[in-house]
């Protein structure tokens, strides 16, 4: 027997082997509150844990209006039960999910897009910005000062990146939690920098959010 359902707090073991062999990343556990946990799906077989993922709820900016659609990650499944389908049923089930919760597009950020698109799913954009040096060009001096911010900031960090959205067609919209767990800090839970520029009169017009990663082979400045 097939079985579709919502992990439970039990599960979660299952949950965090197979995620830590699938990918080669190590989320800080921390970041797995109740909430987030709700949001695993596994899928058995005669009981057996044999894949599994996460369905993330988002609203998504649709010029200037949002609409309500479902981010899939952490699809995965055991090596011994790859090559059965499994991994096909399982992203089926949570599209029937999202469906009937009244989301209008699933979502996925795939490795391969070959592997997803023969089970169904099709390239829905892709972007490369490369400018010359020579088109990078300093911005005119303004009235103003960077102020570092934190997680007590999060309202105003997001004011200001929902105004940069307002009239384009699919950027998701952050919640608190995005914000806390996913943008301010990396998966292994350590901060970000970030900063808020404001203006003469004290308003939030931009902001940054950086880490400078040292690595053997040159440091990197990773930016959000």
């Amino acid at each position: 027997m097939i079985t579709y359902r919502p992990l439970t707090p039990t599960d979660f073991e299952q949950f965090w082997a197979l995620d830590s062999y699938a990918f080669a990343r190590q989320y800080h556990r921390g970041r797995y509150t109740p909430e987030v946990i709700a949001q695993l799906r596994g899928l058995f077989v005669n009981g057996e844990h044999v894949a599994q993922l996460q369905i993330m709820p988002f609203q998504m900016q649709a010029g200037h209006g949002e609409l309500p659609v479902g981010a899939l990650g952490s699809v995965a499944t055991w090596p011994q039960h790859r090559r059965r389908g499994y991994a096909q049923r399982l992203l089926r089930a949570a599209c029937d999910e999202l469906r009937e919760r009244g989301a209008v597009l699933a979502l996925l950020y795939p490795f391969h897009a070959d592997f997803y698109h023969r089970l169904g799913w099709a390239l829905a954009g892709e972007r490369l910005f490369q400018p010359p040096p020579t088109h990078l060009r300093a911005f005119a001096p303004a009235p103003g000062s960077y102020h570092p911010v934190g997680v007590d900031q999060i309202e105003e960090l997001d004011t200001i990146y929902r105004g940069a959205l307002r009239g384009r067609y699919g950027p998701l919209v952050r919640d608190r939690t995005w914000w806390q767990i996913d943008v301010l800090q990396t998966w292994d839970g350590e901060p970000y920098s970030a900063y808020i520029w404001r203006d003469e009169q004290g308003n939030g017009r931009s902001y940054l959010i950086y880490r400078l990663e040292r690595r053997s082979d040159g440091d990197r400045l990773v930016c959000r």
